[in-house]
């Protein structure tokens, strides 16, 4: 999915937080994902939350997981914990 895809998902104070998608490293943890986005970009590893409805992609950030489920996609509650995160 796309960044202009993936962004009008979120509320509107959220969206302009959401600042890429990570690349598809086959083989890899979602969370090397997230390591390699942030490489790729020359930044530190900032105030940063993961959606994803598979938990074994996560080791070292679990704490940052906010677990969706595939039957249910992206619910309301997933967007206020986010927000709370995010201290959006």
């Amino acid at each position: 999915m796309s960044l202009e895809d993936f962004k009008p998902l979120f509320p509107a104070d959220l969206r302009e937080r959401v600042v890429g998608v990570t690349p598809d490293l086959p083989d890899s943890r979602r969370e090397d994902e997230i390591d390699a986005f942030f490489v790729e970009r020359g930044v530190p590893h900032a105030n940063w939350v993961a959606l994803d409805d598979d938990e074994r992609g996560f080791l070292r950030h679990k704490s940052r997981l906010i677990q969706t489920r595939y039957t249910e996609g992206l619910r309301p509650e997933h967007l206020l914990e986010l927000a709370r995160r995010l201290g959006a």
